[in-house]
């Protein structure tokens, strides 16, 4: 299946407040605050008009004790791929919305995301979630068979409300590794699959070298974190590098860990 990449359009005004500080680099999750869903409305698309809407979600998105609204609108044509293509945030109070569309289509909220943290809103397209005094609005784009999907954050508090990461990007971990009080996203840009090679000894699985990457998600938007990307890596898998080695490295999972099998320039 051949992958589309079209224009992403988005038009915010971006109020742009202070990072916080940071601490010495650690692999140590922090526990995330799971807090009660508070009341919102949800408008199924019979219920809606015009004909283009796909859901409104009516909720306190800042906490600041007054009512915002999400409308998710412009559904695919009927038997294409996809759930709705324009996001619009409007916070109670702010002058302009901020309005995202990505023509390829956005889709539901990947179930396993919601075997580690809670929905804060009672939604299956949008995934929405608080840590310290940020809070923070989870897209996925559809999952076309040639690539990896398109993860959309959106971060919101106070005034704030602004895409901090755009990409494709397979989440494993949203999280705040460092303890800043400021969240990382951990996973992978490409995909890795299995194939055998043929050793002296026997024949074993391996893939392609894809390191995980971890993006500091800021209001400035979504930065690498070079420092936390190999600590990771080094724990987790391996670290040869921050670029994808497809096709010239190839590594195996054995009892101890992570190695290299194969190394081609």
């Amino acid at each position: 299946m051949i992958c589309m990449k079209k224009t992403l359009l988005y038009i915010a005004t971006l109020v742009w407040l202070g990072c916080g500080t940071t601490t010495e680099p650690s692999t140590t999750a922090v526990e995330m605050p799971l807090e009660e869903v508070v009341d919102e409305v949800v408008q199924t698309p019979e219920e809606l008009e015009p004909s283009n809407m796909v859901e409104v979600i009516v909720h306190d998105l800042n906490k600041d004790g007054e009512d915002d609204r999400i409308e998710l609108t412009n559904p695919p044509e009927q038997g294409d791929p996809g759930q709705f293509s324009t996001i619009t945030i409007q916070l109670n109070g702010k002058e302009d919305p901020l309005e995202l569309t990505y023509e390829d289509m956005w889709d539901g909220v990947d179930p396993k995301i919601l075997e580690t943290w809670p929905n804060h809103i009672s939604s299956n397209r949008i995934f929405f979630q608080r840590y310290s005094n940020e809070n923070y609005l989870i897209l996925y784009g559809f999952q076309y068979g040639c690539c990896v999907r398109q993860l959309t954050v959106i971060k919101v508090f106070g005034d704030f409300c602004a895409v901090v990461f755009n990409e494709p990007f397979e989440l494993e971990h949203f999280t705040d590794l460092d303890g800043d009080d400021i969240m990382e996203i951990v996973g992978r840009n490409a995909f890795i699959a299995p194939y055998e090679v043929e050793m002296k000894e026997a024949t074993i699985t391996a893939t392609d070298y894809v390191p995980y990457r971890v993006y500091t998600l800021t209001d400035m938007g979504g930065e690498l974190d070079e420092v936390l990307t190999e600590k990771y890596n080094t724990e987790n898998y391996l670290f040869a590098g921050f670029d994808n080695r497809i096709g010239t490295m190839k590594v195996a999972q054995g009892e101890e860990g992570w190695y290299i099998v194969e190394e081609s320039e």
